[in-house]
Protein backbone atom coordinates (compact mmCIF):
# COMPACT_ATOMS: atom_id res chain seq x y z
CA UNK A 1 0.00 0.00 0.00
CA UNK A 2 0.98 3.30 -0.82
CA UNK A 3 -0.25 6.98 -0.20
CA UNK A 4 -1.63 8.14 -3.02
CA UNK A 5 -0.93 12.16 -3.93
CA UNK A 6 -4.23 13.87 -5.29
CA UNK A 7 -3.12 16.16 -7.66
CA UNK A 8 -6.70 17.48 -9.21
CA UNK A 9 -10.83 17.35 -8.05
CA UNK A 10 -11.30 14.74 -10.76
CA UNK A 11 -8.73 12.51 -9.08
CA UNK A 12 -10.37 13.26 -5.34
CA UNK A 13 -13.50 12.34 -6.99
CA UNK A 14 -12.16 8.94 -8.11
CA UNK A 15 -10.83 7.38 -4.84
CA UNK A 16 -13.69 8.89 -2.68
CA UNK A 17 -16.47 7.41 -5.32
CA UNK A 18 -14.83 4.16 -6.63
CA UNK A 19 -14.75 2.52 -3.42
CA UNK A 20 -17.10 4.88 -0.86
CA UNK A 21 -17.36 1.71 1.47
CA UNK A 22 -13.45 2.32 2.31
CA UNK A 23 -11.84 4.75 4.84
CA UNK A 24 -10.86 7.38 2.96
CA UNK A 25 -7.84 9.24 5.86
CA UNK A 26 -6.69 12.63 3.80
CA UNK A 27 -3.73 14.57 4.86
CA UNK A 28 -4.27 17.70 3.99
CA UNK A 29 -1.55 19.48 3.96
CA UNK A 30 1.19 22.53 2.29
CA UNK A 31 4.83 22.39 1.14
CA UNK A 32 5.85 25.14 3.49
CA UNK A 33 4.34 23.94 6.82
CA UNK A 34 7.02 21.98 8.94
CA UNK A 35 4.40 19.75 10.72
CA UNK A 36 2.97 19.04 8.12
CA UNK A 37 6.25 17.46 6.55
CA UNK A 38 6.43 15.11 10.17
CA UNK A 39 3.20 13.81 9.97
CA UNK A 40 3.61 12.72 6.16
CA UNK A 41 6.88 11.03 7.27
CA UNK A 42 5.36 9.40 10.61
CA UNK A 43 2.43 8.38 7.94
CA UNK A 44 4.65 6.86 5.51
CA UNK A 45 6.51 4.80 7.70
CA UNK A 46 2.81 3.68 9.50
CA UNK A 47 1.67 2.52 6.40
CA UNK A 48 4.53 0.77 5.57
CA UNK A 49 4.12 -1.13 9.17
CA UNK A 50 0.84 -1.79 9.02
CA UNK A 51 -0.11 -2.33 5.40
CA UNK A 52 -1.44 -6.15 6.16
CA UNK A 53 -4.02 -4.11 8.44
CA UNK A 54 -4.94 -1.39 6.09
CA UNK A 55 -6.73 -3.33 3.37
CA UNK A 56 -10.24 -1.35 4.14
CA UNK A 57 -8.07 2.34 4.54
CA UNK A 58 -6.99 4.48 1.83
CA UNK A 59 -4.58 7.23 2.49
CA UNK A 60 -3.85 9.98 0.17
CA UNK A 61 -2.26 13.52 0.49
CA UNK A 62 -3.68 16.54 -0.72
CA UNK A 63 -1.97 19.87 -1.08
CA UNK A 64 -4.08 22.48 0.57
CA UNK A 65 -2.33 25.08 -1.77
CA UNK A 66 -3.38 23.50 -4.85
CA UNK A 67 -5.99 26.36 -6.60
CA UNK A 68 -7.94 23.03 -7.53
CA UNK A 69 -8.55 22.18 -4.02
CA UNK A 70 -9.78 25.96 -2.79
CA UNK A 71 -13.64 24.81 -2.56
CA UNK A 72 -12.69 21.43 -1.29
CA UNK A 73 -10.73 23.32 1.92
CA UNK A 74 -13.68 25.80 1.90
CA UNK A 75 -15.83 23.52 2.28
CA UNK A 76 -14.69 21.25 4.92
CA UNK A 77 -13.22 24.58 6.86
CA UNK A 78 -9.71 23.86 6.72
CA UNK A 79 -8.05 26.51 8.50
CA UNK A 80 -4.96 25.29 10.15
CA UNK A 81 -2.33 22.88 8.99
CA UNK A 82 -2.01 19.47 8.98
CA UNK A 83 -5.96 18.60 8.51
CA UNK A 84 -6.66 15.01 8.44
CA UNK A 85 -9.85 13.90 7.36
CA UNK A 86 -11.38 10.88 7.51
CA UNK A 87 -13.98 10.19 4.74
CA UNK A 88 -16.27 7.41 3.59
CA UNK A 89 -17.67 8.52 0.34
CA UNK A 90 -19.15 12.20 0.88
CA UNK A 91 -19.47 11.91 4.47
CA UNK A 92 -16.32 13.34 6.65
CA UNK A 93 -16.99 10.79 9.55
CA UNK A 94 -14.25 12.76 11.74
CA UNK A 95 -10.78 15.22 11.46
CA UNK A 96 -8.02 15.83 13.60
CA UNK A 97 -6.41 19.47 13.09
CA UNK A 98 -2.60 19.60 13.84
CA UNK A 99 -0.10 17.02 14.03
CA UNK A 100 -1.56 14.16 16.36
CA UNK A 101 -0.42 11.00 15.17
CA UNK A 102 -1.78 9.03 17.95
CA UNK A 103 -5.22 10.71 17.19
CA UNK A 104 -5.21 9.87 13.64
CA UNK A 105 -4.15 6.08 14.22
CA UNK A 106 -6.70 5.73 16.98
CA UNK A 107 -9.31 7.21 14.30
CA UNK A 108 -7.57 4.97 11.38
CA UNK A 109 -8.84 2.32 13.48
CA UNK A 110 -12.15 3.16 15.16
CA UNK A 111 -13.41 3.98 11.45
CA UNK A 112 -11.99 1.66 9.47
Amino acid sequence: MEIIEIESEEQLKKVLFTKPYKLCVIDCYAVWCGPCKTLGASLKEYVNKNASNLENVIICKLDVDNEDFSEFVSMNKIKSLPTVLFVKGDDVLESVIGNNFSEIVKNINELK
